[in-house]
């Protein structure tokens, strides 16, 4: 069970954190579930200007986020996608 709103990250029923499991919620014939709250964590944006090194805005740079994963005990930087 998934909740989602523009502006905010789309979260599963008692999931910790984004990318992290949602609890699965069963229910049986004719039973109803009161009080499923699912929180939205507001939604983030990246800005900024590549430049090069004398302050001159730099063309045709790909540029990617990244997030910190531990492999094997490292820290090791992933591609982001959301």
């Amino acid at each position: 069970m998934f909740a989602s709103k523009s502006g905010y990250v789309q979260m599963g029923y008692k999931q910790a954190r984004p990318n992290g499991p949602p609890r699965t919620v069963t229910l049986g014939e004719r039973e109803v579930a009161e009080r499923i709250d699912i929180a939205l964590p507001p939604g983030g944006v990246i800005t900024g200007r590549v430049i090069d090194e004398f302050g001159e805005p730099v063309t045709d740079v790909f540029v990617a986020a990244q997030r910190q994963q531990y492999v094997n005990n490292a820290r090791r930087p992933m591609p982001w996608s959301p």
